[in-house]
């Protein structure tokens, strides 16, 4: 199960039927907090997070999903040109908005097991 973490929801819509059509199941949370709850009480396999939130900075989150579940890979996501570097040193991937399809479908492919997909 892979999270989306995002207070984009035409964004998280768009990326769950890319992921639906590559046969993986997501679930969403528009907030920081959304995000952890769901990702301390789900089997989630990897996410794909927003680094600009509402209630949380992408440091602050990946801090939080690192100390609950470590070996759980973060994909960080961004429309801006700009991440710090400690955000970027501590994701194990990184999407532009709006990157192309199979650009996503290869980050995925090379962190998730075949057993992830529906």
């Amino acid at each position: 199960m892979i999270l989306l973490i995002d207070d984009d929801e035409l964004g998280v819509k768009a990326r769950k039927d890319v992921l639906r059509v590559f046969g993986y199941d997501s679930v969403a949370a528009l907030t920081g907090a959304e995000g952890l709850h769901e990702f301390r009480s789900s089997k989630i396999d990897l996410v794909i997070l927003d680094y600009h939130l509402p209630d949380m900075s992408g440091d602050e989150l990946m801090a939080g999903l690192r100390a609950a579940k470590p070996s759980v890979p973060l994909i960080l996501l961004s429309g801006r040109v700009f991440i710090p570097d400690s955000a970027m040193s501590c994701a194990d991937g990184f999407l532009r908005k709006g990157e192309e399809p199979r650009k996503i479908q290869k980050l995925l492919e090379r962190y998730l097991p075949t057993c992830a997909k529906t």
